[in-house]
């Protein structure tokens, strides 16, 4: 199990460059399976957290979504897509590959389940996190997700630029 930080480079966006002196930011990282091998220096493993998109400290993240933009190349794989503390707050359980999901399929949340709420206040630098949870056959070499969120920065310089409304 690894960690790998995708949230510098290559076609992720930090969501902080995004907001800077804006209310709202629709960030999103296209993850390539490929890239997270690289990155990481060994093949994807069950446990594996990808760390897609960085959310700043008090910002409040109104949704978070992904969509399959390549399925992977293995017999099966299934992912999760949350925070640390939550890991599958988003999408849980979802497949990738052409027996359990679709290339260009969204996902919001198992077979549309709302489990809890999935909007959060953010108070500390985290990231939004892909956990690969099961795969069959070999570790998979292909495949991509978009992950997407819509988050509302809260820090003061961000309120100076909404007018008062009378």
């Amino acid at each position: 199990m690894a960690t790998v930080d995708m949230t510098k480079g290559g076609s992720g966006r930090t969501a902080r460059a995004a907001l800077y002196g804006k209310e709202n930011a629709r960030p999103y990282a296209v993850i390539d399976l490929a890239d997270v091998a690289t990155e990481k220096g060994s093949a994807i493993a069950t446990g594996d957290v990808i760390q897609a998109i960085t959310v700043p400290g008090n910002s409040y993240l109104n949704t978070c979504f992904v969509k399959v933009v390549e399925l992977a190349d293995c017999t099966t794989f299934n992912f999760d897509v949350g925070f640390a503390g939550d890991a599958d707050m988003f999408v849980d359980g979802q497949g990738m590959t052409s027996g359990t999901g679709s290339a260009g399929e969204l996902v919001t949340h198992a077979a549309g389940a709302i489990v809890g709420t999935l909007s959060r206040l953010v108070s500390a630098n985290d990231t939004i996190d892909i956990t690969i949870m099961t795969f069959t056959g070999t570790a998979p070499t292909t495949g991509q997700l978009a992950v997407f969120a819509d988050i509302t920065d809260l820090t003061a310089e961000a309120g100076s630029n909404i007018a008062d409304v009378q």
